[in-house]
């Protein structure tokens, strides 16, 4: 039962770890046995995620300090992308443990965690003779006829042992060898190795040599799944209990399957995957449909109670079985279940719905794929990364759908993915233009989420695009209609809107020089991100941090300890989260960091990896023009004036270009200092310095004017040095009243020199 299941998870669990009680509600819901008297939280996908992942490192910790323990996880390449999302956590949890973990897999692999220094790479390369003549010794025995037999198979199979055990087997269903395991007698001369020239025509040769019954048994088996359980292959294969145990027996013996436990129903696996392989293509097509669809048959009626876990595979059974309406069914089921745990599966599942349901003309099935383009758009275009044409795409069949359903709602949420996806790449003024569209079709009977869907996306574009007032007023808006519940309007954005709106309306603060009010905003973003557990929102807003410092030119006042320190937590959490854009957001803020740290090297390395890698994905580069003038004023602190001027410059390009105004006045106040420094032409500095003025005008971002002041003083000095010291007291003045006080206090220093 499901208590009995509960007090045996919770009994193991809290023998390793007694704090592991608290991550108890969690596990019970995702091993399918929830507690309904303490049910798991209602959190995004990714910040469960992160937690599954942060409990298997903590029991894995656990249980590495207590005892041995040998883990073996086999064919790496055929992981599927959940199960592969595990193992990263897994192996990092073992370094330092009495835990050994053993994995193979074909040489095309390639993980992270193998560039560890933890990790040794064993090459297995195929087995030479004497191997081959004890593996056959163990299978055949050592008769005095078999002499040279090994020999002879070895120079055929160059040392593959699969296909040696494969050869051996043949060689026995073709009554050349007569005895039992162990104690085999040549009994038929073997003067050449008739063998296929591929282990897939060695098991199709043995297949076809088995008996119509077996062969039916096998066939069906493999169409099951590479695992299969008695009762599910009896009611596809109908065939008496003896019958079918007789059938699965001799199968044993001639090493098609193996037997994998007999509680609480038999199971069995495919000996190799190739065998399966080989044994389900060796079906005509249309009979492997029909196998399909009664699979997916029987599953609906044995998993009745467990539909949700199934629901991936039977998409997958229906799929095969071209039963195009049902697969669109489960794979919309399984989309709308996994994103709980793993999105990027989620997403994956909704890509099936689109794809399969294009040839479908029935209402289910178009509602299922209006769902399925507002799903990928709400989160793939900016999450995941999406290419111009594939969310053109999908926003022409959404908008085709809504259309033909008569659901206009359904447009204007398509409408916030495209604006995602084209500012992700650089296009602000594009992206602020689809957000106001779908703003104004905001409609009464829009739902509370489909509302804070449409608020978000048009506020944070009018934040990147430096329309300061107009965002503030935004974020100010949703954080009223969140009434301070952070878990209201997540259904569709998948982040909190409160805990959003929280960290970014303090940057939208700080750029517009109200630092001691962007402050506590900064502070309860984070404190409430820690309370209820959402990674992404506690990376944003540990990340937002940057911004603050660089803005007041210091950390002296910041909520956290070490800007650094939160700022690799930002990136240790962006890992966890598992999308495209969260590195590259919280990397590029990482450089910053670093910069107003005074770790210039640093700022610059990471800058120029992640800049690049930015453009390389196609998302991330709506901050890259702030992130610009940082890496200007990095490289002008490591005393190379034209390298600054360049990054400044492209900066300004970029910010002009896709229409981010508090952006291009921020590069363009880090080319007046660059240029400053470099002694540049004094027009010239000056026309920079009015261009970046008028620009804080527009954007509202007064936060840059003490540093414009400061940069006009020392330039103003070239003609009048008097004129430094009076410059330099307004910049100081301007500085404190702002709220940034280490930038004052250089200052004062200079002028008491």
């Amino acid at each position: 039962s499901d208590a009995t299941a509960r007090e045996r998870i919770a009994g193991r669990l809290l023998l390793l770890d007694e704090r592991l009680r608290e991550s108890l509600p969690l596990l019970f819901d995702f091993m399918s046995v929830p507690d309904p008297e303490n049910p798991a939280p209602n959190i995004a996908p990714e910040a469960r995620q992160r937690q599954l992942f942060d409990m298997l490192r903590r029991v894995t910790q656990a249980r590495g300090q207590r005892e041995t323990s040998v883990m073996l996880l086999e064919d790496l390449h055929w992981f599927d992308g959940g199960s592969a999302a595990f193992l990263e956590p897994l192996i990092e949890a073992s370094v330092g443990t009495r835990n050994l973990v053993l994995l193979n897999f074909r040489p095309e692999y390639q993980a992270p965690w193998m560039a560890k220094s933890f990790y040794q790479q064993l090459p297995l390369a195929p087995l030479g003779a004497d191997a081959i003549r004890e593996l056959l010794g163990a299978l055949l025995g050592n008769h005095s006829s078999t002499q040279g037999l090994a020999e002879l198979i070895h120079g055929r199979t160059a040392g593959n042992p699969f296909f040696t055990e494969e050869v051996a087997q043949n060689l026995i269903e073709a009554k050349k060898l007569q005895g039992a395991k162990g104690a085999y007698e040549l009994v038929a001369p073997i003067d050449t190795l008739d063998v296929p020239v591929s282990v897939q025509a060695l098991l199709a040769a043995r297949i076809d040599r088995q008996g119509e019954r077996e062969k039916e048994v096998l066939q069906t088996a493999a169409v099951i799944g590479r695992e299969f359980d008695e009762p599910t292959l009896a009611a596809v294969v109908g065939l008496e209990a003896s019958t079918l145990r007789e059938a699965l027996q001799t199968l044993k013996d001639t090493e098609f399957i193996r037997e994998q436990s007999l509680y609480p129903v038999a199971e069995y696996l495919f000996k190799h995957p190739l065998t399966q392989e080989v044994a389900l293509t060796s079906q005509l097509q249309s009979r492997r449909r029909t196998l399909h669809a009664a699979v997916a048959r029987v599953i609906e009626v044995t998993h009745a109670a467990a539909l949700d876990e199934q629901a991936a595979l039977l998409a997958h059974h229906w799929e095969q079985a071209a039963g195009l309406a049902q697969a669109v069914h489960w794979h919309r089921r399984a989309a709308e279940w996994s994103s709980a745990n793993n999105p990027a599966e989620g997403i994956r599942h909704w890509r099936k719905v689109r794809e399969l349901g294009a040839a479908l003309t029935d209402r289910v099935s178009k509602e299922s794929r209006l769902r399925a383009c507002n799903a990928i758009m709400a989160t793939g275009t900016w999450r995941y990364g999406m290419s111009e044409d594939d969310v053109r795409r999908c926003v022409d069949e959404a908008r085709a759908l809504s259309s033909d359903l008569g659901d206009s709602t359904a447009m204007a949420i398509a409408l916030t993915g495209l604006a995602s996806g084209r500012g992700m790449r650089g296009d602000v003024t594009g992206a602020l233009e689809l957000a106001m569209q779908a703003w104004e079709m905001r409609t009464d009977r829009m739902s509370l989420d489909e509302l804070f869907a449409i608020e978000t996306t048009r506020t944070f574009w009018l934040l990147i695009g430096g329309r300061l007032p107009l965002a503030l007023d935004g974020f100010e808006r949703a954080i009223a209609l969140s009434g301070g519940d952070p878990q209201k309007g997540r259904g569709l954005t998948g982040f909190s809107p409160l805990l959003w709106a929280e960290g970014l309306i303090a940057v939208a603060l700080a750029q517009a020089g109200r630092l001691d009010d962007a402050l506590p905003h900064a502070a309860r973003a984070i404190r409430l991100a820690r309370e209820h557990q959402a990674p992404e929102n506690l990376l944003w807003a540990l990340s937002n941090l940057s911004w603050h410092a660089y803005l007041a030119r210091g950390v002296s006042r910041l909520p956290v300890p070490d800007l650094r320190r939160a700022c690799i937590e930002a990136v240790e959490l962006a890992k966890v989260v598992g999308t495209e854009y969260q590195p590259i957001y919280s990397s590029t803020f990482l450089a910053m960091a670093h910069f107003v740290c005074g770790d210039h090297d640093a700022s610059v390395e990471l800058y120029s990896e992640m800049l690049s890698h930015a453009r390389e994905a196609g998302t991330g580069l709506d901050w890259q023009g702030g992130h610009l003038a940082a890496y200007a004023d990095a490289c002008l602190a490591l005393g190379d004036p034209d390298a600054a001027i360049s990054k400044a410059r492209e900066g300004i390009e970029i910010s002009d270009r896709g229409g981010m105004w508090f952006q291009a006045a921020l590069a363009r106040a880090a080319l007046a200092d660059a240029l400053v420094h470099a002694n540049a032409p004094e027009p010239e500095i000056r026309t920079v310095i009015a261009e970046a003025r008028e620009t804080v005008q527009r954007s509202g971002g007064d936060s840059l004017l003490p540093r414009l002041r400061e940069a006009q003083a020392r330039l103003d000095a070239r003609r009048d040095a008097t004129l430094l010291a009076a410059g330099l007291r307004e910049a100081e003045a301007m500085y404190r009243a702002q709220g940034a006080p280490d930038p004052a206090d250089r200052i004062a220093r200079e002028l008491a020199a």
